[in-house]
C-alpha cells in the first residue's frame, strides 16, 4: 500500500512499517520518545497486540502542534549529542594514532 486509503469519512489505520517509509520524519524516534513528545497521548499510534498501527490524520495533527508549540529542544538536544559524539570518536581515533606512533 504506497497510498493512505479513505473509508468513507475515516481513514484506514496504517501498519508502522508501512508508515515509516511515507513518513517525512523519523517515526521510530517518535514513537521511541512517545511519552515525552506527546505521542502518546495524542492518539495517533497504536498498539494492537504486537502490532502499531498509525492514524495517519492524528499523527501528521501531533507533528504539527509540535512545531506550532516549538517544541524544536528535543531535535537540538539530538543535534548536540550527534556532535559530542564525533568529537569524542575524533579524540579516539587521534589518541590511537598516537599510541601507535610511539
Amino acid at each position: 500500500m504506497s497510498e493512505i486509503e479513505v473509508v468513507g469519512s475515516q481513514q484506514k489505520l496504517v501498519p508502522f512499517p508501512e508508515f515509516v517509509k511515507q513518513c517525512p520524519i523519523n517515526a521510530r524516534w517518535a514513537w521511541f520518545n512517545r511519552k515525552d513528545n506527546g505521542l502518546e497521548e495524542s492518539g495517533a499510534v497504536i498498539r494492537y497486540g504486537r502490532r502499531l498501527l498509525v492514524n495517519p490524520a492524528k499523527f501528521f495533527e501531533w507533528l504539527e502542534k509540535q512545531g506550532l508549540d516549538g517544541n524544536t529542544n528535543k531535535c537540538d538536544l539530538i543535534g548536540q549529542r550527534t556532535v559530542a559524539n564525533k568529537k569524542i570518536i575524533n579524540r579516539s581515533v587521534s589518541h590511537n594514532a598516537e599510541r601507535k606512533g610511539a
